[in-house]
């Protein structure tokens, strides 16, 4: 399921046309060869889920980077305007996709400004996007991976002892003077 959720939120980042490059990856990672196009979503591997009780509802967040590279043509606020108006419709296409209205529905996000952002400077918007989506488990099956004959007690290895005071002398210093020219 978590598969298929960031496959079609990569999917759907690509149909932009302003959107050159949809990575899922660390964020220490990002434009490390300074290589990327003007503008890039990155997917951070770090989900949250999130069931809340209160509301009967299974959350999943995920922190996405909408990131462009300024030039002294194209300076910061360019392109954190750029920015924000990709991430904007890119959560307005997720949530009106008629295939995945079934499955998922906008819970909550947040957008924060990002300046000087990499190695390479790179500014735009982070946006932080949690989601309402069903809970991964899947109760016609899960049982399937537990077995009530089976005790899974591991058995210890046998310790290989050694001999802390051996017989040789390898405690005693040995010192061999050198003798210079």
């Amino acid at each position: 399921m978590y598969k298929d959720i960031i496959d079609f939120i990569s999917q759907s980042a690509l149909k932009h046309i302003g959107v050159k490059s949809v990575k899922y990856q660390k964020r220490v990672m990002i434009n490390q060869q300074n290589d990327n196009g003007y503008m890039q979503i990155v997917i951070e591997d770090d989900p949250y889920f999130q069931w809340i009780k209160t509301s009967n509802v299974f959350t999943l967040t995920l922190n996405m980077d909408v990131i462009g590279l300024p030039s002294n043509d194209n300076g910061i606020l360019n392109v954190q305007n750029d920015a924000l108006t990709i991430a904007v419709e890119l959560i307005n296409y997720i949530t009106t996709d008629k295939y995945y209205q079934q499955f998922l529905s906008l819970y909550d996000y947040s957008l924060l400004g990002l300046s000087h952002f990499t190695d390479d400077n790179s500014a735009g918007f982070r946006l932080s996007l949690e989601l309402i989506v069903p809970n991964p488990i899947n109760l016609c099956n899960y049982l399937d991976n537990f077995d009530e004959d089976r005790i899974g007690i591991e058995t210890d290895k046998p310790l290989d002892l050694i001999d802390s005071k051996p017989s040789t002398k390898s405690n005693e210093l040995i010192l061999k003077p050198i003798k210079l020219k």
